[in-house]
């Protein structure tokens, strides 16, 4: 995963900048936006230059101060992963207004890793009128996983 997210930082890296970006990372089945955190991707983008925006969750956010209003932002969010996908999307458009109210001018970079990367587009298909510049996703099953075919037979 580490090699994925290096190419992944690389790849926000030589996106254009306009006025601010701001990267939303979405996590993975079972797991919560901490691991961003926890793997260094969040960490890095901090220590290259991105405001560490803070972390929405279900039950509240933590938001931190900006430090400059203009700059590029990168924010965690965690998501009821067991929940059905339109669930989680919507879940995930909710904290896209907010971050859209608090950075109007930005652009939003959304990285999705594994079920993370589903979500994301999801919710790209369903809110087409986000500003949302690009999709980076790392280990995203976009053409469904051998479990999900093998419920689909079973049904």
């Amino acid at each position: 995963m580490f090699k994925a997210a290096l190419l992944c930082l690389t790849l926000l890296f030589t996106l254009p900048a306009y006025a601010g970006q701001t990267v939303v990372l979405v996590h993975g089945y079972l797991g919560d936006g901490s691991q961003w955190r926890y793997s260094g991707i969040s960490p890095s983008l901090h220590y290259s230059g991105w405001q560490a925006g803070g972390h929405l969750w279900p039950y509240g956010t933590q938001l931190y101060p900006p430090m400059q209003s203009d700059a590029d932002f990168h924010y965690t969010v965690s998501l009821f992963s067991e929940a059905p996908l339109m669930l989680q999307a919507q879940q995930l458009a909710s904290y896209l207004a907010m971050l859209q109210q608090r950075h109007p001018e930005n652009e939003m970079v959304l990285v999705g890793h594994s079920a993370g990367g589903v979500v994301a587009r999801l919710t790209m298909v369903l809110q087409p009128n986000f500003p949302i510049q690009g999709l980076i996703t790392i280990a995203t099953p976009h053409l469904g996983t051998e479990l999900a075919y093998t419920g689909l037979a079973i049904a």
